[in-house]
């Protein structure tokens, strides 16, 4: 297609270059990837902030957090000049789970709360504050995750195509609550209920599963997290850590070979990635 038509490879507007360029990110050609993303940068700014984000994206999926922050941060400048609140709010999401893998609390919590301002002086659908609540949650942060789980409730948003998100949050706030079993209950409900599964949720409840002291129950969520290899948006964090997390489970099932295979996989994607990465330490020393 690009060769009868190439300048649908600059296409940002359609969503036409990220999603060509992670699909080369998929086959293992991350340097064709990157120059397909380039190619937005010497484009308009509202092209060159797409092109950043994309560029971001690839610097963490390959490990490479702090090069990735500096990048969201430059796309957050043109997000102002330009007044882009939505674009600004996705990018800060995405600095706020690029801090949480560094161990950078504090960074990842001011993130959080410009999230948070933005999310209300905006009145952001709950398809894009969802991520803001989970990392909440996940953060301790269960004032703010239950507020907007109350918010949701108590105007009807828990029905029709936001059911299964308020559910999603629900889950995830009783597993925060340390209350596992009740978080299994609900993610469940959320999976059933959503058409499309992009591998959040069952990442979120394999996490469940391990937390109850059912880690045979745990891999098939994990496994179907990894399967479904969502790369270029809010749920890549979490698709790589999956692999991590089926080492575990695998490890604890007694798997020696499985958790070495899941381990190793996750160390070929950070292994070589910025130091002091989530799970990447703990990781080589369990293949060791």
């Amino acid at each position: 297609a690009f060769q009868i038509f190439p300048e649908d490879a600059k296409n940002w507007r359609g969503d036409i270059n990220r999603i060509s360029g992670f699909v080369l990110a998929k086959k293992g050609d991350t340097v064709r990837a990157r120059e397909r993303f380039e190619l937005l940068l010497d484009m308009g700014e509202d092209a060159r902030a797409n092109g950043l984000r994309s560029l971001a994206l690839l610097k963490m999926y390959q490990g490479h957090h702090s090069s990735a922050t500096a990048l969201f941060k430059q796309a957050v400048m043109i997000n102002l000049q330009r007044d882009q609140p939505l674009s600004e709010f996705r990018n800060r999401m995405y600095l706020a789970r690029a801090y949480r893998t560094m161990g950078e609390d504090d960074l990842m919590a001011d993130e959080l709360s410009a999230g948070q301002t933005l999310a209300e002086e905006y009145g952001f659908s709950p398809i894009w504050v969802i991520y803001l609540a989970i990392l909440q949650a996940q953060s301790g942060d269960l004032a703010h995750a239950r507020g907007w789980l109350d918010q949701w409730t108590e105007s009807r948003q828990d029905q029709g195509d936001n059911a299964w998100r308020v559910e999603f949050l629900r889950g995830e706030i009783e597993l925060a609550e340390g209350d596992p079993a009740g978080a299994i209950t609900s993610l469940e409900f959320a999976g059933q209920i959503r058409i499309h599964d992009d591998g959040e949720i069952s990442e979120s409840l394999g996490r469940a599963y391990m937390a109850n002291g059912q880690p045979e129950k745990a891999v098939a969520p994990f496994t179907r997290t990894i399967e479904l290899m969502q790369l270029g948006h809010e749920t890549q964090e979490p698709w790589v850590l999956a692999h991590y997390r089926l080492g575990l489970v695998h490890e604890a099932l007694g798997n020696k070979k499985e958790a070495k295979e899941y381990f190793t996989r996750f160390l070929e994607l950070w292994g070589s990635g910025d130091p002091g990465l989530a799970g990447v330490d703990d990781a080589r020393s369990r293949v060791q």
